[in-house]
């Protein structure tokens, strides 16, 4: 029906963005002929749509919080142990290409865990809600497009058991106590592994487990070419530990100094090098838009991104026990904060008391580090003067008028989401049916667009004596 946007006042609620939710609809029409056509359904895919699996590792020091390894790994281990999340009381069919080597059941949190043996090689690893008509034969599943793809639902392990050291054991912790993870140290996969997650003149513990015990093992860690740390096995447990500075080339927060950063094991007879190029960076900032200033106190959470059936992307808070750091993060009194990721599709929300909230667009974790600079606008409490809405066909209306000191609101009424950008404004992404309010300060035209469609464009003209408008919405709420 012309016009029509569907439900204007309900909504349909899901226990969590874990879940699944499904929305259906019927149309009753005077004088309808045929009503075999009058419903219709559709399903918002939840993050546990598909369980979601990783590696298993437990740190011998209990300082370093353990972690789940998911999307790409390598390891001279051939007995691993694999955790996940799904939903509670599951049985869960564990798959090794497409063949499924074992279940297990979740339990009432939805965690579940399970043991292999790995030949030595490349093994894509994954897990799908078991059922009767699957139990321990071959499981028909989509071929993963790339065992590196961010988005991909598997885990790629590569057991390579002639490694002197175990690539998933390899931290970095810096002096506030977050730790790094380079779970895939010196094998690129067939992708670029350039990280960009390390701070310049920071210095960072370094620890790694090597695999087998060798009174004449030595290790240490060079950054272009240079010895920055030298590792020590004090205990005996076969962890070895150092402290390695990151050069301070440029004080710039934009600027990065490139090099390569290696791990060189000895066992006495010969030395092995395994490294890849990374580029030292700065942590990321949250600032107020309006005088660039830093905001202490705001929270940043890391989102993770689960690929849907539909090829979309679902997006949901980054468990810890995932993450292997603290989600979310407090910014301290420079704004600072950082989460540390070398693979998988992430965003980033950020909030603060007096101001709007701003969730960031996509990002690839292989080539960008997860510290983006973020502006925060300040909160507008009063009702707007001029309400344009978003829509799938663009801005309604595109162009306003407003006196100074006027407010005007974007509402995002298509049920995809959109972002406000131009003229010192940028909303993030905006969720069907949220809103970001700009303030008309000074006389003059004010262009804006659409981030995700660079074709839909619009003016905001800022003028005495101009009046307001109302524009009537549907209700959305997601």
């Amino acid at each position: 029906v012309l016009g029509w946007y569907g439900c204007i006042t309900c909504t349909v609620a899901a226990a969590s963005v874990e879940q699944s939710v499904t929305a259906s609809v019927t149309v009753t029409l005077p004088g309808d002929v045929d009503p075999s056509n009058n419903q219709s359904s559709a399903t918002l895919e939840g993050l546990l749509s598909s369980p979601i699996i990783g590696a298993f590792m437990d740190y011998t020091d209990d300082a370093l919080m353990d972690r789940i390894f998911t999307g790409r790994a390598a390891s001279c281990r051939a007995t691993q142990t694999l955790r996940g999340k799904a939903e509670p009381n599951r049985i869960i069919a564990i798959l090794i290409g497409n063949v499924v080597v074992g279940t297990t059941t979740s339990d009432a949190n939805g965690f579940f865990s399970h043991t292999v043996n790995l030949s030595t090689g490349l093994h894509r690893i994954g897990a799908r809600y078991a059922n009767t008509q699957v139990t321990n034969a071959a499981m028909a599943t989509p071929e993963a497009t790339t065992y590196y793809d961010a988005s991909s639902p598997y885990l790629a392990l590569l057991v390579d058991n002639t490694l002197p050291f175990d690539p998933m054991s390899v931290t970095f912790t810096d002096s506030q106590g977050r730790t790094l993870a380079v779970p895939v140290l010196g094998y690129s996969f067939g992708a670029s592994q350039t990280g960009s997650f390390f701070r310049a003149g920071e210095t960072y513990k370094v620890g790694v487990d090597l695999c087998d015990p060798n009174p004449n093992a030595r290790s240490s860690v060079t950054f272009g070419d240079v010895v920055i740390s030298s590792l020590l096995d004090a205990d005996g447990d076969g962890r070895f530990y150092g402290w390695a500075t990151f050069p301070v080339s440029v004080q710039a927060a934009a600027a990065a100094a490139t090099g390569d950063l290696a791990l060189i094991v000895s066992d006495g007879a010969t030395e092995s090098r395994y490294g890849f190029s990374i580029a030292t960076g700065a942590a990321g900032i949250v600032t107020d838009r309006a005088t660039g200033q830093p905001l202490a106190g705001a929270t940043v959470a890391a989102l993770t991104g689960t690929a849907a059936g539909d090829g979309s992307t679902t997006f949901g808070a980054w468990d810890a026990s995932l993450a292997g750091q603290t989600n979310p993060q407090q910014t301290g009194a420079d704004g600072g904060y950082l989460f540390t990721a070398d693979v998988g599709t992430f965003q980033l929300d950020v909030s603060r008391s007096g101001y709007q909230a701003y969730r960031t667009g996509e990002i690839d974790a292989a080539n960008e580090a997860l510290a983006r600079t973020v502006a925060l606008s300040p909160a507008i409490a009063e009702a707007a003067t001029q309400t344009i809405a978003i829509t799938e066909q663009g801005f309604v209306p595109p162009t306003v008028a407003v006196a100074p000191g006027g407010v005007v609101a974007f509402v995002n009424a298509d049920l995809a989401e959109h972002a406000v950008r131009g003229s010192g404004w940028d909303s993030g992404m905006l969720a069907p049916g949220a809103t970001y309010k700009v303030r008309a300060a000074t006389v003059g035209s004010f262009s804006y667009a659409d981030a995700t469609d660079a074709l839909n464009k619009g003016v905001v003209i800022v003028a005495e004596g101009a009046g307001a408008s109302r524009l009537f919405l549907p209700a959305i709420v997601r």
